[in-house]
């Protein structure tokens, strides 16, 4: 009988100790997948990445990711992210796709610059075109962007123009990487005072995009920088109201059917005398 007893007191131990030990390896998942994580974004920038915390909810099979941040090799900002939500569908769990129920990014952060030289900044190191196959196919029941901002920063001009974009949203429902069928795409955000909204059809599998852009109230002063680089003159103030049909097409984007309109403008020589105060000035529609 003690015999009996002490057989199943050592099984009942070594029970416990596996469910420890598995236990153990659980509460370790998150760190072990923040510091993959960091290595993943850090490989795949050039630069450095920092994530300052992953929590997994497996019940609803949700991961959530705070606090990142990710910086090129020159240490410039690419991305600064407060926190990303995933939901997974439970058919990913069986098949090779992609498919999430939702992704939400709350408080991203950006900065793009436009070089005088026509390039970008920052820019990310080029990929190894010969390495893996296809991309897997990815959905994404629905897509959420709240609260961010992106300053856009032309080097070129003289004096250098800087536009910032805040309170940022997108609202994106049933993406899917090899869909050819167009999903609606709505962008609102803020340009200092004045609106900003875009609104249109995506077609996921090319990445093509039909649509419109209204911009109302917005601070004149960046779009006066190019005026002040083609002519010798000083432009200060105003506001301006602007609509164009958008469109982006193997990388390119063309605006058409624009209308500007500007009010509000104090316009002077390179000595500060007044030429001209615009009451409103509007350009007709371009092709």
């Amino acid at each position: 009988m003690r015999t009996v007893l002490a057989t199943w007191r050592w099984r009942y131990l070594v029970i416990l100790a596996v469910l420890a030990l598995l236990l153990a390896g659980v509460l370790q998942l998150p760190e072990l997948a923040r510091q993959r994580l960091e290595q993943a974004l850090a490989e795949a920038t050039g630069g450095r990445a920092q994530v300052g915390q992953v929590a997994f909810n497996p019940l609803r099979l949700a991961v959530t990711v705070r606090g990142v941040r990710v910086d090129d090799a020159h240490g410039a900002l690419l991305v600064d992210l407060q926190a990303l939500r995933v939901d997974l569908a439970v058919d990913s769990l069986w098949t090779r796709s992609v498919h999430l129920d939702a992704l939400r990014l709350d408080g991203v952060r950006g900065a793009l610059g436009l070089l005088a030289d026509g390039g970008v900044f920052p820019q990310l190191p080029a990929g190894d075109a010969a390495a893996g196959g296809p991309p897997p196919r990815v959905r994404i029941d629905r897509v959420e962007l709240a609260g961010s901002a992106l300053v856009i920063r032309d080097e070129s001009a003289a004096p250098t123009s800087a536009l910032r974009l805040t309170d940022l949203s997108l609202a994106l429902d049933g993406f899917d990487s090899r869909a050819d069928t167009p999903v609606a795409v709505t962008v609102r955000g803020r340009v200092g005072a004045g609106r900003l909204r875009i609104e249109g059809d995506l077609t996921p599998a090319s990445l093509a995009f039909t649509g419109t852009l209204s911009a109302t109230g917005v601070a004149a002063g960046p779009a006066l920088a190019y005026v002040e680089r083609a002519l010798p003159l000083r432009a200060r103030g105003g506001r301006i109201d602007a609509a164009a049909a958008v469109h982006l097409d193997d990388g390119a984007v063309r605006l058409t059917d624009a209308r500007v309109a500007l009010r509000g403008t104090r316009i002077t020589d390179t000595a500060d005398t007044p030429v001209l105060t615009l009451g409103e000035a509007q350009a007709p529609a371009c092709p």
